[in-house]
């Protein structure tokens, strides 16, 4: 039922500026560009997954090693809770800006997340941003990039998240108080005062259907689709203190210092074991089953309206999964036509590194050659 590699690999998504620091992704560049890019920061390239980590039981994770500290002038955060959370307890470079490497590591380590995850940003550089666009940064790209690191809306941030507005409404990279209360009012009516499973598979199903009847610019496809189930299935399965057994029941207070504050509760414990894909999958299978609901967009009426069109039902993992590969195959394709050098070597190894995971489930493609 999810995507099952849920923070992917793919660098194409999202483009920071014209200033070409080392995170900013290539789009939109000529071919001399790319080379003296390439020339001036030679990098790491594309790597390997990282093995997973070998201790993957509970653990005090805010620990002396790892203080908050909130973030200064210039360092990178977007909408996610969990990644600027890791940033904001050193699990990650206090910067936001890091390599996929890192993030899969870091994810391990502070939330005991699956090692079956990577992102976006430079292809050359192996770096990315976890946030989004500031005009510190330079000027706009000029299309088809976009500015944005990992919070680039409409791909794994996006419409119809639990706590920050649509794009069409306002910021949604920032906490939202309202959409927080009316996750408490769901824990208070079907989660017995907290956020459980009941409750988060509750929100998640009223932001999607709130989002769908009243944003007319609603995205609901892929890749947003899966990750949106995703992030609820994180609630309740990450922000626990893993000291309860994973119990899948959050503490309002908890939440808060989560979603609003990017920060780990006091004692703060990981879950016990790997929150894998196959995990992540089954709470989120259960949430789709409870609240069927079909990926679309919305396309406004002559009078303004939302008018709902459904994209495809996606009922099956596999096909989840498959239709997520393509939808990232063509938005890279679409983004670098004709890639040339060391780029369009990287993201051969990117593309591949991305099909890992899925590898048993869906033919790999190779629309820059093998």
């Amino acid at each position: 039922m999810l995507l099952s590699h849920v923070v992917v690999v793919l660098f194409a998504v999202g483009a920071s500026a014209l200033s070409m620091t080392p995170h900013a992704p290539l789009i939109g560049r000529t071919d001399e560009e790319i080379e003296a890019f390439a020339r001036s920061y030679p990098g790491s390239g594309p790597q390997p997954l990282p093995p997973p980590i070998e201790d993957t039981g509970v653990k005090l994770v805010y620990d002396a090693a790892h203080p908050f500290m909130k973030p200064t002038k210039g360092q990178m955060r977007g909408p996610c809770p969990g990644m600027n959370t890791l940033a904001n307890h050193g699990y990650l470079p206090r910067s936001g800006i890091a390599t996929p490497q890192q993030i899969i590591t870091a994810s391990e380590e502070g939330n005991a997340d699956g090692n079956d995850v990577q992102i976006n940003g430079n292809h050359i550089t192996n770096l990315m941003s976890i946030g989004t666009y500031t005009p510190e940064e330079g000027p706009m790209p000029p299309p088809p990039a976009t500015a944005g690191g990992l919070s680039t809306h409409g791909t794994f941030e996006g419409d119809a998240s639990l706590t920050r507005l649509d794009a069409h409404f306002g910021s949604h990279v920032d906490f939202n108080e309202g959409l927080f209360q009316q996750f408490l009012a769901t824990g208070d009516r079907v989660g017995n005062g907290t956020i459980n499973f009941a409750a988060a598979s509750q929100h998640r199903f009223d932001r999607i259907m709130q989002s769908r009847n009243t944003n007319p610019d609603f995205f609901f496809d892929m890749p947003r689709f899966p990750v949106s189930y995703a992030e609820a299935a994180f609630t309740v399965g990450m922000f626990v203190d893993g000291r309860g057994g994973n119990n899948q029941t959050l503490d309002y207070v908890s939440a808060r210092k989560f979603f609003q504050e990017n920060h780990m509760p006091t004692g703060f414990h990981r879950r016990d074991g790997a929150f894998t894909m196959d995990l992540v999958g089954d709470v989120v299978g259960r949430m789709m089953a409870e609240h069927p609901v079909s990926a679309g967009v919305n396309r406004r009426n002559p009078d303004g309206m939302p008018d709902f069109a459904i994209v495809e039902d996606y009922n099956l993992i596999i096909a989840q999964n498959c239709a997520s590969y393509l939808a990232f195959v063509n938005i890279t394709t679409s983004l670098y036509p004709n890639p040339k050098g060391a780029l369009r070597d990287a993201l051969k190894k990117n593309l591949h590194t991305y099909h890992v995971p899925i590898e048993t489930q869906c033919p790999e493609i190779f629309p820059y050659g093998m």
